[in-house]
């Protein structure tokens, strides 16, 4: 098990796993309550990250199909049947985070990973999906991502992987874009970050060397 999120009070779980007790669920499943289910043919790879969005529970990772379905590395599930995003993303995804734009009345959907395009549109490693379309970060990463965060205050984006600059801004391996630029986040950290997460206001890194928490500046 690789990824864990709730969605409308149901635990799902995406990973690399065809079964769960004696249920055929193909790399992602559903707790109902009583044991896990299937989310129609599930995936046909791994599911590396799961996000919950209004739309429905977001995957993705080394997944092209959920039966006849093609998602190409990324899709939704809205409780009853598969979506893609656009024409979705030409390699392996690593990371997600959605982010309900009020303002705009949008759900933006980023994605990070090994990927150089979404759809016909050269991305760079990063990209966010507005409901209509893909869209790049400025240029977009020089290194793999691993981990994003969103502010749910501001909506800027937190991201965090092997990396040294975004957009052509020098970055020790974090990085924060505000929506029209990417900005250095302090002198980043020592340790490489598995993971960002907010917690009511405050950004956590998390590093093998340790917890550190981040103001989004330094």
């Amino acid at each position: 098990m690789r990824a864990l999120a709730v969605w409308d009070d149901k635990i799902y779980a995406g990973g690399k796993f065809e079964t769960s007790g004696e249920n055929i669920v193909n790399n992602i499943a559903v707790f109902s309550g009583s044991n896990w289910q299937a989310l129609g043919a599930g995936l046909n790879g791994k599911v590396t990250s799961l996000a919950a969005g209004q739309a429905g529970i977001y995957a993705a990772g080394g997944f092209r199909h959920s039966g006849e379905v093609e998602l190409n590395h990324v899709g939704y599930w809205d409780g009853d049947e598969w979506f893609t995003l656009g024409d979705g993303l030409n390699d392996e995804v690593a990371a997600l985070a959605v982010y309900n734009d009020e303002t705009h009345h949008k759900e933006l959907v980023y994605a990070a990973g090994n990927f150089q395009f979404a759809g016909a549109v050269s991305v760079s490693r990063i990209a966010v999906y507005d409901g209509t379309d893909w869209q790049a970060l400025g240029s977009g990463l020089d290194g793999p991502a691993t981990t994003l965060a969103t502010d749910e205050n501001s909506g800027q984006l937190f991201v965090a992987g092997n990396f040294t600059q975004a957009g052509g801004v020098p970055v020790a391996g974090v990085a924060r874009w505000d929506g029209e630029e990417w900005f250095a986040v302090g002198d980043g950290l020592d340790s490489t970050i598995s993971n960002l997460h907010f917690i009511d206001d405050d950004l956590y890194a998390v590093t093998p060397a340790g917890v550190y928490r981040l103001d989004g500046d330094s």
